[in-house]
């Protein structure tokens, strides 16, 4: 005989669909997890990419550290729509784009990337602000991004139903 206190199982995939401003800070997080892995599987190609002497390579592992350390945390907010963590990132990013962009070289790679980073998440946070009321859920949805959010809803439908079939099963054993 089980608990009838026994919660329901939890769904395989209960989330709801992230926003706009969510993806772009996620799909950051995930470029630089991506970097941050290959920068140390191979740091010698990085530190001659960057046009840096070989004895830079420690250096160049660290920054691959950080980077895995940065992505990892870029996912996490754009997973809790750490709101907050958003605009302090653009801040981030601003002042990175600012000093990569001094610095020139190579490092303008990454001036470049850290600048169209910070312009992606703002046009995402202005469509949420201002165009998500006309044309923004239409779009989303054309975009296909909003099947994560149908799928979520049947998921939930699903672990409801399987909760109530349990509650029922149970009452009657304990019938018995």
């Amino acid at each position: 005989m089980s608990n009838p206190q026994t919660p329901p199982a939890p769904a395989a995939f209960a989330t709801k669909a992230l926003s706009p401003t969510a993806f772009m800070i996620g799909f950051f997080g995930w470029s630089a997890l991506t970097t941050g892995v290959l920068t140390l599987l191979r740091p010698s190609l990085t530190t001659v990419h960057l046009c840096l002497p070989l004895e830079a390579e420690p250096a160049v592992v660290a920054s691959g550290l950080a980077a895995i350390a940065m992505g990892v945390f870029y996912i996490l907010a754009a997973v809790q729509e750490n709101r907050a963590f958003f605009y302090l990132s653009l801040c981030t990013r601003g002042l990175t784009t600012c000093v990569m962009y001094n610095v020139g070289g190579r490092w303008m790679q990454v001036a470049v990337w850290e600048g169209f980073g910070v312009l992606g998440t703002l046009g995402a946070m202005a469509w949420e602000r201002w165009g998500n009321e006309r044309w923004g859920r239409k779009a989303w949805e054309m975009l296909g991004l909003g099947v994560i959010e149908r799928l979520t809803r049947v998921g939930d439908e699903r672990v409801e139903r399987i909760a109530r079939e349990v509650k029922e099963q149970d009452r009657r054993e304990s019938k018995e």
